[in-house]
């Protein structure tokens, strides 16, 4: 379920990741086409969140919804603890840092105690090292090619679909 919603996630991420300054003009307007760095820091905690989401389906099959209070009780603390320190200082990219790391607090605590629950990991070492793999892929596409963003996403789908239909 959690590669299922990986496959899902990614080009989800990377057109905001690459578009963000076009998706926010062509949505609210040029004057807020500054604000793609903090869109960019909120979806990659989204689409960590949205990965991993999974675990809080199985937490709750299991009748464990305390657990999941408990979890989003410590990410709303971490959340207000973070906002109160990182907004003061960096403003709305701190808002966006503080959210972003609230998911992903979240929904790794549920993938966690998903793995001791049943005694088996979600994820397997494959996936992370396939991740690891096309985050440093696209990093380097992002720094050496000078192109266009249209065909940068392109090359970064290629990239993806190769990755996953070769592992």
């Amino acid at each position: 379920m959690i590669r299922w919603n990986f496959l899902i996630s990614l080009p989800i991420f990377l057109i905001f990741a690459f578009f963000s300054k076009q998706i926010l003009s062509l949505i609210f307007g040029k004057t807020y086409a500054s604000a793609s760095i903090p869109l960019i820091i909120l979806s990659s905690g989204y689409f960590i969140y949205s990965t991993l989401f999974a675990s809080h389906s199985i937490l709750n099959s299991f009748k464990m919804t305390k657990k999941i209070m408990y979890n989003t009780l410590a990410a709303t603390i971490i959340n207000i603890i973070l906002n109160l320190i990182l907004i003061p200082k960096i403003g709305i990219v701190g808002a966006a840092i503080a959210t972003s790391i609230s998911l992903m607090t979240v929904s790794v605590l549920a993938t966690f105690q998903v793995k001791r629950l049943l005694k088996s990991t979600p994820l397997s070492y494959k996936f992370f090292l396939m991740l690891i793999f096309e985050i440093l892929i696209l990093l380097m596409l992002n720094q050496v090619l000078d192109i266009n963003s249209v065909i940068k996403l392109g090359l970064a789908l290629i990239v993806y679909l190769i990755i996953h239909v070769a592992l």
